[in-house]
């Protein structure tokens, strides 16, 4: 999609990544805990989407197995 900031990253166990404020996720494979700030969090499995609340950056974070995520940057 041009002019669109899409992104797919593969995630493995133990190797969290951060994801900006605003971004919207899709899991495409595996399970995902979205960390979000004040000790709120969310599983994600293959086909959840979820946009992340503005506020500081949350963690994503495969869940046993790889994860395989696509997001949008929020703009």
């Amino acid at each position: 999609m041009p002019g669109v900031a899409l992104h797919v990253q593969a995630l493995a166990p133990r190797s969290p990544l951060q994801a900006d404020p605003g971004a919207t996720l899709l899991v495409l494979e595996g399970r995902l805990v979205v960390d979000l700030p004040q000790g709120d969090y969310r599983v994600l499995e293959r086909g959840d989407l979820f946009r992340l609340p503005e506020g500081p950056p949350a963690r994503l974070q495969a869940l046993a197995s790889q994860a395989l995520v696509a997001w949008l940057e929020a703009g």
